[in-house]
């Protein structure tokens, strides 16, 4: 698996998910060991331990996966530099019409539509292409098969963007 990037509070996050898919693991893992006891002491045609043999494997899988994304991380600090975009600006994508959108840049699978400005990960369609970039860096995206083009006006570190 590639490098994914990112901020402290998205590897505490992956970590946190961790221990509860763990804990959600051990769970099913006691539920199957009681439904293989069970009143006839068989795990033959036993639909309760068929359910939860089934469970453990998907919980297993997302166990291994998350694991995988963990050895993978880089952990990213405040970027020290405002002349391209990077994880942990909040930059300013001004349309064609003269609309202006801001967006925080998180890292892989910090997204949080919520907050304002809504945070996207690095990697979502928009924000992919500006990564790296300068200001006046220009792209058109297609969005619900409507091409627009969008142009970096403005790239902030977040700090300076709540003073």
């Amino acid at each position: 698996m590639e490098k994914i990037f990112v901020t402290q509070s998205g590897y505490e996050a992956l970590l946190k998910r961790k221990e509860e898919l763990v804990a959600e693991l051990r769970a099913s893992q006691f539920d199957k060991g009681k439904a293989a006891a069970g009143d006839s002491n068989s795990w033959h045609d036993n639909a309760e331990y068929d359910v939860h043999a089934r469970n453990e494997m998907m919980l297993a899988e997302q166990v291994s996966e998350i694991m995988r994304q963990i050895e993978s991380v880089s952990v990213v600090g405040d970027p020290e530099s405002r002349k391209i975009v990077a994880v942990g600006h909040i930059i300013t994508l001004q349309l064609q019409n003269g609309e202006k959108k801001r967006y925080e840049v998180g890292g892989y699978g910090e997204a949080d539509l919520s907050r304002r400005p809504p945070k996207l990960s690095y990697n979502a369609p928009i924000l992919c292409q500006f990564l790296g970039k300068p200001t006046g860096h220009r792209v058109t995206v297609s969005i619900r098969g409507e091409d627009s083009e969008y142009l970096l006006s403005e790239i902030q570190s977040i700090s300076d963007a709540s003073s």
